[in-house]
């Protein structure tokens, strides 16, 4: 045994290496690129990649809304603490109007009749002080807005009507409303979960 053989068989006889005609290889390679690209083909579709990608936009929409929807609900609940406090306010200063009007009436409406003499829902005409026409023109600047055709003196309402405007404006029951409104709107839109 000198030189190099082949490959050999059981037998013991030289088999040729195992050639493929070039033509074959080379359809057999174009098979292989035709069915490569079929399959791709085949498994290519754009509705089931669009579908995948609406299904993702859902349910990133679906999260967002949810959270702007915990968002609002809380921020109207901050908007009715706050509205109720308002409310509150406004009455203590109802109240503050009232006591002071009170005041004023028990310390010169009521004091000023009982030095008049008479009674009745209507101011007596205020008399002459003595010490003359100066004396009585300053007594008569300081009657006259207690007396001035009116039967109590009249409070000074801006700021109260200003804070029950804001009040009946502000109430939270129309947004409450208008909330529940939207929300359903939105879940008829996005349908079931």
């Amino acid at each position: 045994m000198g030189g190099t053989a082949g490959p050999r068989h059981r037998s013991g006889e030289e088999v040729e290496g195992a050639r493929y005609a070039p033509g074959w290889v080379a359809v057999l390679m174009l098979v292989l690129a035709i069915t490569v690209v079929a399959m791709k083909i085949v498994a290519h579709n754009p509705y089931a990649d669009s579908a995948a990608a609406a299904r993702r936009d859902l349910l990133r929409a679906r999260l967002t809304y949810a959270w702007l929807v915990r968002r609002g609900g809380a921020a109207l609940r901050e908007h009715e603490r706050a509205w109720s406090d308002l409310c509150a306010l406004r009455d203590e200063l109802a109240s503050q109007v009232r006591l002071e009007s009170m005041r004023v009436r028990e310390a010169a409406v009521l004091t000023a009749r009982m030095f008049h003499g008479q009674a009745g829902h209507l101011p007596p005409a205020p008399a002459a002080p003595p010490g003359g026409a100066a004396a009585q023109a300053a007594t008569a600047a300081w009657v006259a807005p207690l007396f001035s055709g009116v039967v109590e003196p009249p409070p000074e309402l801006g700021p109260l009507v200003e804070a029950h405007r804001i009040a009946d404006t502000c109430a939270p029951a129309e947004l409450r409303a208008r909330r529940t409104e939207l929300i359903s709107r939105i879940d008829a839109q996005l349908g079931p979960t």
